[in-house]
Parts: C-alpha cells; structure tokens; sequence
C-alpha cells in the first residue's frame, strides 16, 4: 500500500503523525483539516442561526401581536414631522434603556401610528431575547374576572402572570372603567411590574389629561419614574390617500 505523503488538492507535505506503541502512521493536510473545520463551524453557526430564529418565531406568536401590527418595524416607521421624529427617537431610547426604563405612555388619536411604535419596540424587543406580551385593557380585566368563575385559580395568581413577560403592552387604555375594582386591576399590575423592574407601555386614544383622568395619579407616577410620554398630535395615517401620481 502506497501512503500519499502529499496534498494533491492544496500542493502541501502532509503532516507526519505516528502513535506510539501501536506502530500507526498517518499523514494529513493541515489545510485540509482547517478547511473541515471551518466547514464545520458554519454548518453550526447555520443549525443555531435556525434555532435562535425558531425561538423567536415562537415568541412573536406567544407575544400575541395583532396580524394588523405584524411586521411593523421601527426601520418601518415614517417621520414627515418633527413630532414623529421624535416619537422615533423616544421609541428607540425606550429600547436602549430596556432595563432601567419602568414604561413608556402613547396617547394620541386613531390612526397616528401608536401601535406601529409599540410594535416596533417589541420587536426590537424579542430579537434582543426578551419576552413580550401584546394585550387590549378589556382582555386583561376579563382575564382577571374570569378567574372568579374557575375552582382553584385565585384572582391574585392571574394578577402575578401579567409578571412573566419581560415588557407588557396594554392597549386600548381609552375607555371608561365599569367599576373602580377594573381601575385597581390595571395599578396592582402596573405596580407590580414597576417593583419587580419590568417595563410596561399603555396606548390610548386620547389626550394626555384624559388619560390622568381615567387612570389616577398613582398610575402615572409609576411612569413619571425615568418613564416617557408620546403625544402623538399629527394627523391620522388612516386619512391619506398614497398616489404614484
């Protein structure tokens, strides 16, 4: 048997390599061996590649973000006035700050773009590996009252799962509450979320006084604390007509 000692492919001396006491010899190509090496630690940074974008895809459906609002991004978000600019720069200082931040308040009429920032924020968010929850007010408190109804699940343990996402974005803050045990629901969720270091956004379709009026000062507080508000006073995007004219 004739032992090839030389690369044809990459025109090297193989490298010598003899196992004592068992009289075995062979001969390998350096570049040979690098180039599988690399072959090989791309084949996994594909495999994880795949992985990572699987849990992702499973936190965006678990995030529960409308089909409407899906594929909103912050890259995505138009800027004609300095308003919106600065909503944009506020948005993403929000995710900068994702850790530090107790919150962020959109308010502004129908159609001026405030769930596209919360969106885009989560997003950002959950491609950052953290987790999102995307809910209407009147689903979480029916969520809560439900509870009443179900032998063995306390109201308090539903109030604690609005704990687990990383950032909880409460939409529709606009309509009045029925009762002012619903108006303790949102501030006993809002204020565990602040105490525990975990973010929340609440959009509105009304003005900032409005907002303070429906939701107290002890809400707002929790907000006032390295939080921001986004007063979104332009006109609504659902108003125009796009033309290539």
């Amino acid at each position: 048997m004739i032992t090839e000692t030389y690369c044809k492919k990459h025109g090297v001396e193989k490298t010598r390599h003899e196992f004592a006491g068992i009289g075995k010899i062979i001969y390998s190509c350096s570049v040979c061996g690098k180039e599988a090496e690399e072959k090989e630690a791309e084949a996994k940074k594909t495999e994880d590649q795949k992985k990572t974008q699987a849990i992702i895809n499973k936190r965006l459906e678990n995030a529960m973000i409308a089909p409407r609002f899906q594929g909103k991004t912050l890259e995505g978000y138009q800027t004609p006035t300095e308003g919106q600019k600065k909503a944009l720069e506020v948005a993403k200082a929000f995710i900068e700050n994702f850790k530090t931040t107790p919150g962020l308040i959109l308010v502004g009429g129908p159609g001026t773009g405030k769930n596209h920032l919360a969106a885009g924020i989560s997003f950002e968010v959950i491609h950052k590996g953290y987790t999102v929850l995307f809910i209407e007010l009147s689903k979480a408190i029916r969520t809560v009252k439900e509870s009443w109804r179900k032998d063995g699940e306390a109201e308090s343990v539903i109030l604690k799962s609005f704990l687990l996402p990383d950032l909880l974005v409460i939409d529709e803050v606009g309509v009045q509450f029925q009762s002012d045990t619903e108006r303790l629901y949102l501030t006993e969720i809002i204020n565990d979320r602040y105490n525990y270091l975990k973010p929340t956004i609440l959009i509105g379709n009304l003005s900032a006084g409005e907002l303070k009026a429906l939701v107290g000062d002890r809400i707002l507080d929790r907000f006032r604390d390295g939080g921001r508000m986004i007063v979104c006073d332009w006109k609504s995007y659902r108003g125009i007509v796009k033309s290539d004219c």
